[in-house]
């Protein structure tokens, strides 16, 4: 019974989501001072892993809002890779039609249009910004195999146990 009991506690795994949570900063900043400002007051620049990322993105820029605003992805010049802000790998791509171009040769900086295209920019251009946090999700999973006896007792009780915990953390995560 005791094995059954190890059993059941090791099926109730959980994990921890990272999901990103956006911010529209309206003030105009040039590259540099809005990853600053993101920095300070929040976690980065936003950074987009995937078209869904990219999307939530622009969901926290106003509908009426129609310039270019800055997110985190930029290079250091004009042959070096594409990297987001907290130099993480940048694999996603949305650039609108021939961009990057670099015109000018220093356009190391990347904007995010409202209709979702990106171009590359001068750094030193002012700029709304979008920047992140990120908010913590736990997930639990419990599986219960049939052939095992929920009515004993001591089973009963971690059950109880699992979903006191999640109760607390339901509570917890209200703050």
């Amino acid at each position: 019974m005791r094995m059954d009991l190890i059993f059941v506690l090791l099926l109730a795994l959980s994990s921890c989501v990272n999901a990103r949570i956006f911010y529209f900063i309206p003030e105009h900043k040039n590259w540099t001072e809005a990853q600053t400002y993101c920095r300070l007051h929040r976690t980065d620049l936003a950074t987009a892993d995937d078209q869904m990322d990219y999307d939530e993105l622009l969901k926290a820029i106003p509908k009426d809002f129609t310039d270019y605003v800055w997110f985190g992805l930029y290079r250091t010049d004009g042959t070096a890779p594409w990297v987001w802000s907290d130099q993480s790998k940048s694999v996603f791509r949305s650039w609108g039609i021939g961009q990057p171009n670099n015109s000018g040769g220093a356009q190391f900086c990347v904007g995010a249009s409202t209709t979702g295209p990106w171009n590359d920019l001068e750094c030193t251009y002012q700029l709304a910004s979008v920047c992140y946090t990120v908010k913590k999700r736990t997930i639990v999973r419990l599986e219960v195999k049939s052939g095992h006896q929920l009515n004993d007792p001591a089973k009963t009780e971690i059950l109880q146990q699992v979903n006191s915990y999640k109760n607390m953390y339901s509570i917890l995560k209200a703050y």
